[in-house]
């Protein structure tokens, strides 16, 4: 059982029954990652989903890592409430299949298509697009190009200036 009291918006997006996809879009710190959580463990333990097609894109790190854990442990909770046999075993295997649904950040994702698909990648001339053994830039690094990129445009639009 759900440990928040949701808003009738919150509600809404939880219980949404069509069978098509459905955009949760809000503030930060309203409650997504929550509801979105809330909506996969009752439609899978409803039979309505199947955990290994789910595909949950976040924009940060700690949302999807948050989404993982409150997931597996509603499940484990679930589990642990079940009287019947046939409940008990479906949640074991909910929990069995559970590993394998994709929740990750939108660049954690496309990164792994890139590496699933990568001989895919070419160009015109029939060249990678990649090498193999690239890697993503950490935010660090990210930054210190950034700084670089910025430093030398400005200098060159000062140099205008004189």
């Amino acid at each position: 059982m759900s440990k928040f009291s949701w808003t009738s918006e919150q509600e809404a997006a939880i219980n949404f029954s069509a069978k098509a996809n459905l955009l949760v879009s809000a503030a930060a710190g309203s409650g997504k990652t929550a509801v979105l959580a809330e909506r996969i463990i009752s439609r899978a333990i409803a039979g309505d989903v199947d955990l290994s097609r789910v595909l949950v894109m976040t924009f940060t790190d700690l949302a999807a890592k948050q989404m993982k854990n409150r997931i597996e442990a509603r499940l484990i909770e679930a589990r642990s409430a079940a009287d019947s046999a046939a409940d008990i075993e479906h949640l074991d295997a909910l929990l069995r299949i559970f590993p394998q649904t994709r929740i990750s950040t939108i660049h954690s994702f496309c990164n792994r298509l890139l590496g699933d698909y990568l001989a895919e990648f070419k160009d015109d001339r029939g060249e990678p697009l990649l090498e193999p053994g690239y890697s993503l830039l950490d935010e660090e690094a990210a930054a210190g190009l950034l700084d670089e990129v910025l430093d030398e445009l400005l200098n060159d639009l000062y140099s205008l200036l004189d």
